[in-house]
């Protein structure tokens, strides 16, 4: 065989796959340590990796894993079959084609694959180190962020359904210790007019993310009022949303009357009247 593989490198990328009626799909994928040479087979399917900005890295036959040679060729349809190639520099894509047609059987995006591993690994592999997945010029080990939303959760249930909307031009504040260094942080921005916010170029640490609460409303989501991130490198971290509600109001009039039993007795119905307002606007999930 050919020994192909990257000089230096250990990691490749097993990815396994199945074959039914000329359909190929993909069950699963994975980075493993270990890997086989890459020889010169005969190429019933071409194989191709991609990098993030669309560039062919590399590309190899396979034989078609339906035919197993032996004393007699035996053909099997709806077969699975692994395919194990190097965790090239910058990795994105990889794609099988039928080689007489070039027909696309499958392409397989191995974005979140990659950005697992190196995330649980803290990108400390050198193969990690040359991803750019969302192909913006950074590599993603130094892309540290945490992004939210603010929502005016209409019916105070803590969950945000379809007709609760964004908050504009609320502040969002994210506080912690920077690892290694121990120094103290402090950022604080702004929800755009849909209430998201994103807090970038940020370094690994521990940090806490709160609201800054306006007049008039409460909060409803998280339950914890904040949320605690440990950001290492390559941390995107989503979700950091919150929930607030609006506090109702009522309003009403005193006037003097003529006589004191008129008196007790408009009271006694702006009284309740008030009392029928507020437990109108206010869900029971606040009540109580």
């Amino acid at each position: 065989m050919l020994d192909n593989w990257p000089s230096g490198r250990t990691n490749g990328i097993l990815v396994n796959f199945n074959i039914k009626e000329n359909k190929i799909k993909e069950l699963s994928s994975e980075v493993v340590y270990s890997h086989p040479d890459l020889g010169l087979q005969y190429e019933s399917f071409r194989a191709e990796a991609f990098s993030s900005a669309g560039e062919m890295l590399n590309h190899f036959g396979i034989w078609d894993p339906r035919i197993s040679l032996g004393s007699e060729m035996v053909y099997t349809d709806d077969t699975n079959f692994t395919i194990i190639f190097p965790f090239y520099d910058n990795l994105k894509t990889f794609e099988i084609k039928n080689v007489t047609t070039k027909e696309l059987l499958v392409s397989v995006d191995l974005t979140n694959t990659l950005r697992d591993y190196c995330s649980e690994n803290d990108y400390v592999d050198q193969e990690c180190q040359t991803l750019d997945l969302d192909n913006d010029g950074i590599k993603d080990y130094k892309e540290l962020e945490v992004h939210g939303m603010k929502w005016e959760d209409l019916n105070a249930n803590g969950k945000k359904d379809p007709n609760d909307h964004g908050l504009g031009s609320w502040e969002i504040k994210l506080e912690g210790t920077e690892a290694g260094t121990g120094k103290e942080i402090s950022i604080t921005t702004t929800t755009d007019i849909n209430g998201n916010y994103s807090f970038t170029n940020l370094t690994p640490g521990t940090y806490n993310i709160s609201e800054k609460l306006k007049n008039g409303w409460i909060q409803t989501a998280p339950t914890t009022g904040t949320y605690t991130v440990k950001i290492k490198n390559g941390s995107i971290i989503k979700g950091q949303d919150f929930g607030n509600f609006k506090l109702g109001e009522v309003h009403g009039m005193k006037w003097k009357t003529s006589t004191p039993t008129a008196r007790k007795i408009l009271l006694r119905r702006v009284w309740q009247v008030g009392k029928s307002i507020l437990k109108a606007q206010i869900p029971s999930q606040v009540r109580k």
